[in-house]
This record gives C-alpha cells, structure tokens and sequence, in this order.
C-alpha cells in the first residue's frame, strides 16, 4: 500500500480526498495532510491533519507528496525537499514549475525522482499523459488551445448572452470559476505559465517566459466585440506552440475565431486543445477546465503513472525560436490615434479611424509585441490576433531542456 502526503486543504486537496473517499479498492492510502493554520472551516476527515509539513516530507513511510497550494514559492521549497528526501513529487502549480523549471530538473537529475505536472496545464484533459504516449513518437506541427476557464467563461457571457465584462467575471466570481484576485486568468498569465509547459512536453524545450508574448481580454471594450459580430467571429484566448524552420515558438494573446474553428462552441469554463500531428492530422479534446474534481482526476492520474514508473528518460532537444522570427497578424484597438511609427507593423492590411476608436491590423514580430507589451497594457489598448502567422529568416538561440517529470519527447 503506497502512502501519500497532502500539502494544501483547499478546493484541490479536499477534491482529491472526496476521489479517495469514493474509491476505497485504490492500492493507496492519505497518511496525512498538512494546512497552514487550523480552524479555518473544512469538511471533517479521519485523515490526521498537521500544520507542519515537514512531518509529512520527513517521513521515510511516505512515498510520494501530492503539492495541492497557490503559493508558488512555499510550492516549490515542498516541491524541492520532497524530492531530497526520495519522494516524488505532484502538483497543479503551474506557475511554480513554469518559473522553476531548471531548480526540478537539476534536482531530478540528482535524486533520481519525478516531477508530475499533469493537473498544471489542462484541467480535466489528460494533455501531458497523452503527449508522454500516445503522441510520443508523431511528429507535431502546432499545438494550440483554450487553456483557462475563467476567461473562457467570461468571453461565453459576452458573446452568447451580451453581458458586459464586469458583469459576466463577476459571476465567474460568484460560481468559483474566478478567483477574487482573477488577474492571472484574464491577464492571460496563467495560460502563458501553460504555454511554456506545453512546448516543454511536446518538444523538449526551455523557453524562457519573457520570450513568449502573452496578452489577455482585460482591456476589451464594446467597440472589440461589435467589431468581433460584425466578422461573425468570437473572441477566445488561444496559446500556440509552434515548430518553426528556426525552432519552437509560443505566444498567448486573445484570437478571432470563426464558427468553422473547432473553438467556436467551446463555452463557458470549458478547455479545449487541438493537436496537430503530420500523420494523424488534427485531434481535438475538450474537457472542464476548472472545479476541485475534474483537478483531483488529473492529480489522481499523475498518482496511477508515478507508481508505475522508475527511470528518467532522455531526449534530443530541438531549437527554440528568436520571437524576431514570427511575424502574427493582430488587430490592435486604441482610444487614441495609433502610430505604426511607433508599432512598427511589417505590413498594415486594413485600419479604422473616428472619434474614440482606432485599429489597425497586420502582420508585426513577436520580439516587437513583447517590447510594446508595457505600452499597450499603459494605455489599454486591445490585442487579438487573426490566427495569421508567417515566418522570417532569423537565426535559431540554443535551447536548453532536459527531461521534467512526466515529460516524453518526440525522438
């Protein structure tokens, strides 16, 4: 009978308690769990409870500690003395493994145990189980997708029942789907986190944060989505991950998507991601994205696969792309006059000038949206792209990638 440790109480750790407490034939048992402080309201459990969780990380009868907390760096010091005292290691923080990535890998490296991240990046939709298998050998030309709930659920009010955006996050708030901080949702920098563990998984590569544009929908306004309508299209955050000529390369902002786009109909705090593959062509899977069961299952999956394998695989590594390599289209909204002196788009295709509105939309680099992103979020300006992209000539960074946890590489 294996046994595990529980660090964290909350909407995750007591989902994955009510999956235990639902399958009792399960060849595992909760030795524990520990919580920050006490006497906070939560469902009673025989499960001794601790404050302290080196109780947990120090028992030698433990064998693996399933990280269920928000704070990414409280996350990580579990994360890493778990994983020196031989136990591996699970979690749903993606931010804590998107920012640490090479402190886990060197640390796997040395103690010969395993980082498991399957909860981090798609909700219910076992993604990182699949590319670890079933995709393991395919090779992939894009990855992209509807990784986050919250805005997901926002945007669905919007466009299906014409509610405002403060209205429609509001009651994302209300029904658990946001946070009462929901920055990280709508500033898209939850799915950026996913992003980067995404083109880990899929392709071996450490792509630093900073060179991922992301973008959220915090800043659109009535005028965006009467101008989304009137193309008959929808608003959806979209990461892609991409093999380029020059390497891999990601980026997350808002994208217009058409009722022939699989996303088009995925509504409310739904995720979906569509995988592109050279033979087995374009595959879509669609799951909940948010609530304490549907992460419980991915966390309970993560379990099932830790206990079935021992050693660390090694892969090649392909390259990562320069952002000055990719040119996407955008439309870019301002209240103001827009200058492509200052966006410096490669090329305009069409704009839009009146009293209070402005955009313009063409094809400009990621390595200049990155450099414009403190400018445009100053001034409020709204960022969707088309779903159009084109390559340049740049010369490929060398990457830097070893193997992290779940992650099966294309050969």
């Amino acid at each position: 009978m294996k046994k595990i440790g529980i660090i964290g109480y909350g909407c995750v750790g007591q989902g994955l308690v009510r999956y235990f407490a639902q399958q009792p034939h399960l060849p595992y048992t909760i030795a524990g769990i520990a919580v920050k402080r006490v006497g906070i309201p939560r469902p009673e459990t025989s499960i001794p409870i601790t404050t302290n969780p080196e109780v947990l990380l120090e028992d030698p009868e433990i064998d693996l500690i399933v990280e269920a907390i928000d704070d990414a760096t409280a996350a990580l010091a579990y994360a890493e003395a778990a994983l020196r005292n031989g136990k591996d290691v699970i979690t749903a923080n993606k931010k804590m493994v998107a920012t640490s990535l090479r402190q886990l890998l060197a640390l796997q490296t040395t103690t010969g145990r395993r980082v498991w991240f399957e909860a981090a990046v798609g909700g219910s939709i076992p993604i990182i189980t699949l590319l670890d298998g079933y995709y393991k050998d395919e090779p992939l030309m894009r990855i992209r997708g509807i990784l986050n709930g919250t805005s997901n659920y926002v945007l669905t009010k919007i466009f299906n029942e014409k509610l405002d955006y403060n209205r429609a996050l509001r009651q994302a708030q209300q029904l658990g789907f946001a946070e009462s901080d929901p920055t990280a949702d709508v500033s898209g920098k939850d799915a950026w986190y996913k992003s980067k563990l995404l083109a880990y998984q899929a392709f071996g590569v450490d792509i630093a944060l900073d060179n991922i544009f992301h973008y959220g929908i915090e800043y659109l306004t009535h005028d965006d989505i009467q101008y989304a309508r009137s193309k008959n299209k929808r608003i959806k955050l979209v990461p892609i991950v991409l093999p380029t000529q020059q390497g891999i390369a990601s980026w997350v902002v808002p994208h217009f998507i058409d009722e022939n786009d699989p996303f088009y109909a995925i509504d409310n705090e739904y995720n979906s991601i569509e995988i592109d593959g050279q033979f087995l062509g374009k595959q879509h899977l669609t799951g909940k994205g948010a609530g304490a069961l549907p992460t419980a299952g991915a966390l309970f999956g993560d379990l099932q696969r830790a206990t079935r394998s021992g050693t660390l695989p090694e892969y090649g590594t392909p390259g990562i792309a320069d952002p000055a390599s990719i040119a996407v289209e955008v439309y870019i909204r301002d209240r103001h006059v827009l200058s492509n002196d200052v966006l410096a788009f490669d090329h305009v295709r069409e704009g839009y000038l009146d009293d209070h509105y402005h955009y313009l939309i063409g094809h400009i680099g990621l390595d200049r949206l990155i450099a414009l992103k403190p400018w445009l979020e100053k001034r409020r300006c709204t960022v969707v792209a088309t779903g159009h992209y084109i390559q340049k000539d740049v010369q490929p960074q060398r990457a830097h990638a070893r193997t992290l946890g779940a992650a099966a590489l294309p050969h």
